[in-house]
């Protein structure tokens, strides 16, 4: 009898001896097979150029899957029934009649026939339509004059923590209820920009946040970058996409450090800049946060207004988002510090519990101890661990895109209600970060920003038409050809 049960009760040896005993005789063996031609072709070795074929194999898989899912320019919204419509909107039955019959020759789903049938009340609005209707009827949301949109950001670098789907599920709901929303993907692996149907390997790295990561290393403290945001087939809502060469910002801040470049003293300041151009024309701003602790990380992080922490309810988890507070209360106390502001405050800042499961002790445990951790800053919101939400990611969707015919459809209905329930706190705790004087409009950057955007569109309007900029027209004349 091994020793520790010397230590123990005769009885309670004898017992808790023969439970080990059985244990030891069943124990699992594994086979060993060295020789196995499996074995064999484990352990061949590989060169770094065999992981780009694995890299290429998988984006053509990828490619392919696409295909099937839809990309960007080719997938489209759900369209919505007269209750879905009076849900949404809070409009009653007569409004939606009214405007639906005052409206009908502009519906993509007019039908003279349904006129004639009287089925007419009872067509289907794309997203776009209901917005106008909303827009035309006065209940669509905006935020209050003088305040500029909010930014969340996504954060937490604990891998699996959901943030990238809290990110496209939020995005999602905002826009459904007729916020203009623009979200930003500041993960190079771009995840999020593969669930809108754009492809990280092949976006344009000019409609990324990659100018601005690079304006760090730039030797024009002048140098002006806008964002380029990039429509969704999600009316409401755009995108700033990642791209893989923004894995490299890190690199190129850190070199903008040793080489002393004047840029690189604000460096944090970098991604706030870029929001400002453009963020006049939204109401919330959602960032889908960085993996990983890092330069480009802190920037976004200082960009933001408000923080959503996701936090699935399992020990590990609850311990990494420890690691997540005091990475990023340091880091961002130094910027704050660097900035002038010490003071500095983040507002809205919510833990949500994703992925909680029900009757489950450990999931029971940690809320528990969330509630304490969390204090008021915990959603009581929380996100059920339901298949129809990863089967809706599988297929590039929302829980608002996806149909019962996609997923579970009782496991849809739970996630719609949980990201409703959460969406609306979250909106409730902007309004009234709006209503405290929070995140206030700059008029005069306001003004140069429509200023940029009006010579913009008449610059387009000029090539366009082939009409030659003023410089270009002055230059052929001093050669003679003018």
């Amino acid at each position: 009898m091994p020793r520790f049960f010397a230590r123990l009760a005769e009885n309670v040896a004898q017992s808790h001896f023969a439970a080990y005993k059985h244990l030891h005789t069943r124990t699992i063996r594994v086979p060993m097979a060295p020789n196995s031609p499996h074995a064999a072709a484990l352990a061949l070795p590989m060169t770094a150029s065999a992981l780009s074929d694995i890299a290429d194999a998988i984006n053509r898989m990828s490619a392919a899957y696409a295909e099937v899912a839809g990309t960007a320019e080719n997938r489209s919204f759900r369209n919505f029934r007269t209750s879905d419509l009076l849900e949404i909107t809070g409009l009653n039955d007569r409004q939606v009649r009214e405007w639906r019959r005052a409206n009908k020759h502009t519906l993509e789903s007019y039908d003279p026939a349904a006129e004639t049938k009287g089925t007419l009340p009872q067509l289907p609005l794309t997203l776009a339509e209901m917005h106008r209707m909303m827009q035309e009827l006065g209940v669509a949301p905006r935020r209050p004059k003088g305040s500029r949109a909010i930014r969340l950001g996504c954060f937490n670098f604990k891998g699996g923590s959901t943030k990238t789907s809290t990110c496209f599920n939020l995005a999602g709901f905002f826009a459904l209820y007729g916020w203009r929303t623009l979200v930003i993907d500041a993960d190079p692996q771009g995840s999020l920009s593969t669930m809108f149907g754009f492809s990280p390997e092949d976006v344009d790295p000019q409609h990324t946040l990659l100018p601005a990561l690079n304006s760090v290393s730039s030797q024009d403290l002048f140098n002006q970058i806008t964002l380029s945001p990039l429509k969704t087939h999600i009316d409401g809502l755009d995108i700033v996409p990642a791209n893989l060469e923004m894995i490299g910002a890190d690199f190129d801040i850190t070199a903008a450090f040793m080489e002393r470049l004047p840029a690189a003293r604000d460096f944090y300041a970098c991604v706030d800049r870029a929001i400002r151009t453009v963020e006049h024309n939204y109401d919330i701003v959602l960032i889908d946060g960085a993996p990983a602790f890092s330069f480009a990380a802190l920037a976004t992080m200082w960009a933001a207004d408000g923080m959503i922490i996701p936090v699935p309810p399992a020990s590990p988890d609850f311990k990494a988002t420890a690691a997540f507070c005091a990475m990023a209360s340091s880091g961002l106390q130094s910027l704050a510090n660097r900035a002038g502001d010490p003071e500095r405050q983040w507002a809205p800042v919510m833990f949500v519990h994703n992925r909680v499961k029900n009757r489950s002790q450990s999931s029971e445990v940690i809320q528990s101890l969330s509630k304490e951790a969390f204090g008021r800053h915990l959603s009581e919101a929380g996100i059920p661990d339901t298949t129809a939400i990863p089967n809706a990611l599988a297929r590039q969707m929302s829980v608002w895109e996806a149909t019962p015919s996609d997923v579970d459809s009782r496991g849809l209905r739970q996630a719609r209600l949980a990201y409703a329930e959460l969406g609306g706190k979250v909106v409730n705790a902007i309004r009234a970060a709006w209503a405290s004087g929070f995140a206030k409009e700059d008029p005069a950057v306001v003004a140069e920003m429509l200023e940029l955007e009006r010579l913009a569109r008449e610059a387009a309007a000029g090539i366009a038409a082939g009409t030659p900029h003023p410089e270009d027209a002055a230059l052929e004349v001093s050669h003679g050809r003018g």
